[in-house]
């Protein structure tokens, strides 16, 4: 059994999103926002905030966020809760700044491939980052699914270790 809170299915469904939602609140005002996904890593998710706005300022003063994406394949909606903070860490972030490259490519090149063949109808083919983007890594504590007939299952860090049998 993994120690992990995001399973490897959900995993491979949220590494399939180029976007999730991210939810945040100040002291009075909430705020969601698409957010490009750069990454998923154990129980963290790392997000692109190309807008660097209202989550920007959000974050500063509560970490506290919730992030979601819907599987339309199976009409699944996911809730991940946690705290967020910017990587601040160089090596990392130069990392992660790669992947966001890479991915920014792909994603273009899909696009425009796919508005060439008429797939799309937009004027819109093309996604660019500032330089100096902030990349937040959000440390996932709970994960809510909510299936079929709007059923409800709640998996909390907490209950996984819980969950453990005892070593001897």
């Amino acid at each position: 059994m993994s120690d992990n809170l995001i399973s490897e299915e959900i995993r491979g469904l949220l590494e399939k999103q180029e976007f999730v939602y991210i939810s945040t609140c100040d002291a009075e005002r909430p705020n969601v926002a698409p957010k490009f996904l750069v990454k998923v890593k154990e129980d963290s998710i790392f997000i692109a905030d190309f807008q660097n706005g209202r989550t920007a300022l959000n974050l500063k003063k509560n970490p506290n966020v919730a992030v979601g994406f819907l599987c339309l394949d199976a009409l699944i909606a996911y809730q991940f809760l946690g705290k967020a903070h910017e990587v601040q860490e160089k090596s990392e972030s130069d990392i992660l700044m790669n992947i966001l490259q890479e991915k920014e490519l792909k994603f273009c090149v899909e696009r425009i491939v796919a508005g060439v063949s008429g797939k799309y109808r937009s004027e819109n083919f093309e996604i660019s980052f500032p330089e100096d983007v902030p990349i937040y890594k959000i440390d996932v504590e709970e994960i809510v699914t909510i299936g079929p007939g709007a059923k409800l299952i709640r998996k909390h860090r907490e209950s996984i270790f819980q969950s453990k049998p005892a070593s001897l």
